[in-house]
């Protein structure tokens, strides 16, 4: 409502919408609202957007008919809708709004699309409904024009740095296949490494290595190689289950490869030996359990926030629908976490190069340890930050997974296996006790062949130094 005014008003000043009474205090005019405006027409009137793409997010104020913004109101809000006129074409999203926002003033439109869009020019009109604001006779709603791409949507993009139509250029069948395929092959290799430590973990040799934990780290690895499997397929989600399986995958594999290392330096370190009981496998799996359910919350987090789904990345030269989108704020973040893992794991491991020789286990866990650093934290990171051919990306991320997948089974795994299946006589020898005779032939021999995986023994005065060092009552590592 307008507020009363003196019948001997003076002066009128456009600016303030004010009248002025010599001698009387200023007077604002305010009225209900009567019109819709468009904040900022500039930044979406004339747009091109892609096909594909939304219209630019906007706000939309009620204003009276003194070009006063009216105040939101709560109990009797203006209702806003935007409209596609020109030709008549049907709108996705949330096209009606009110004003209820008290601090803008405004309703903002996000993500709104056509249904059925093609190339062409699109005026969209900004109504009100009727009851919500009175409009002056004869007045116009506000429109702005839209203008979708004329690109072809099955194999181009609009790349709107130049609004020029770019290829659509996405990992060949031939890639992924042959990705696939190497990757189940190695899966089939995993399996009979998971078979043989079932049939052979009543020998010596892979009980004091821990069964549970060489299970662990082999099923760890075939989730990682699982991960490239599904990605084969480019339906719905596969980036998410993708995701999920290697990241699973990598908890278990360096969930067991640090405790167990952790175990090694706790069995050849005095101090830490005098402070610390060398813990149990149902202990150590505790940690492994721990760093299995940190790293489901942060894919939980990074599903929910940021999906790894693709999305397609525009550039001037090509536009890429297919690639997964890990190059999120939580997928920089899992990345992150992985490299800290690994390069964690790395530092343990130097960290018990010199135990000796009869337990090459810690050397094995090692170059597990680097061998994942170079091939898969460095090289993850550069398809994420670096590398824009889609065909490209997928051969490194598969090279990624497959080579320390594959390396890590053969260190830990399959060395042992082997020694079970060709001298199953010298893998049931191990000692893991300290006894008076350790230092003897006997145990020179038995001991080294056993535990070393090497083909030449180590020198007696090397073996009786070994033995002296060793002073765990239970040596299993």
């Amino acid at each position: 409502m307008c507020q009363t005014l003196p019948l001997d008003y003076k002066c009128f000043n456009k600016e303030t919408s004010c009248f002025y009474k010599q001698g009387m205090p200023n007077i604002k005019l305010n009225g209900g609202a009567s019109a819709l405006i468009l904040d900022n027409p500039t930044t979406i009137n004339n747009t091109i957007i892609n096909f594909a793409a939304p219209l630019p997010p906007f706000e939309v104020h009620a204003q009276d008919v003194f070009g006063n913004t009216v105040p939101a109101n709560l109990n009797a809000p203006v209702i806003v809708q935007i409209a596609e006129t020109s030709q008549g074409a049907t709108m996705s999203g949330d096209s009606t709004k009110a004003i209820v926002n008290d601090t803008s003033n405004a309703a903002l439109f996000s993500g709104l699309k056509l249904a059925n869009p093609m190339p062409g020019n699109y005026t969209f009109t900004i109504r009100g409904f009727p009851g919500s604001l009175v409009r002056p006779p004869g007045a116009q709603w506000q429109s702005f024009q839209i203008t979708i791409a004329v690109c072809d949507p099955l194999t181009q993009r609009l790349f709107t740095g130049t609004s020029t139509c770019v290829p659509i250029v996405n990992t060949g069948s031939s890639i992924r296949f042959g990705m696939g395929i190497a990757a189940i092959i190695v899966i089939i290799f995993g399996a009979l490494n998971l078979g043989g430590l079932l049939t052979y973990q009543s020998v010596k040799l892979i009980k004091a290595n821990s069964l549970v934990f060489l299970s662990l780290t082999n099923v760890g690895c075939l989730l990682c190689l699982a991960s490239l499997v599904v990605q084969i397929s480019t339906a719905q989600n596969t980036c998410t289950v993708a995701a999920a399986l290697d990241n699973f995958g990598f908890a278990l594999i360096f969930g067991s490869i640090l405790v167990k290392t952790s175990r090694i330096r706790i069995i050849f370190d005095e101090k830490l030996r005098r402070k610390i009981k060398v813990p149990t496998d149902a202990k150590l799996s505790l940690w492994v359990i721990a760093l299995c359910l940190f790293m489901g919350g942060l894919l939980v987090a990074w599903f929910i926030v940021q999906s790894p789904e693709p999305v397609d990345m525009i550039t001037a030269s090509m536009a890429v629908t297919t690639r997964c989108n890990t190059a999120t704020t939580f997928g920089v973040i899992v990345t992150i976490v992985r490299i800290v893992i690994i390069m964690f794991s790395a530092v343990l491991s130097f960290q018990i190069k010199d135990v000796p020789s009869t337990f090459n286990e810690s050397k094995m866990l090692g170059f597990s340890a680097y061998n994942w650093f170079l091939f898969s934290a460095l090289l993850n990171a550069l398809v994420v930050f670096a590398i824009s051919d889609p065909n490209t990306a997928f051969a490194i991320g598969g090279v990624a997974i497959l080579v320390p997948t594959f390396t890590t089974v053969v260190l830990l795994i399959s060395v042992k296996l082997h020694l079970c299946v060709t001298d199953p006589e010298a893998a049931n020898r191990i000692e893991t006790q300290k006894t008076s005779d350790m230092a003897s032939s006997k145990a020179q021999g038995s001991t080294i062949s056993a535990m070393s995986h090497a083909t030449a023994p180590s020198k007696p005065n090397e073996s009786t130094k070994n033995a002296a060092s060793v002073k765990q009552a239970d040596m299993k590592v």
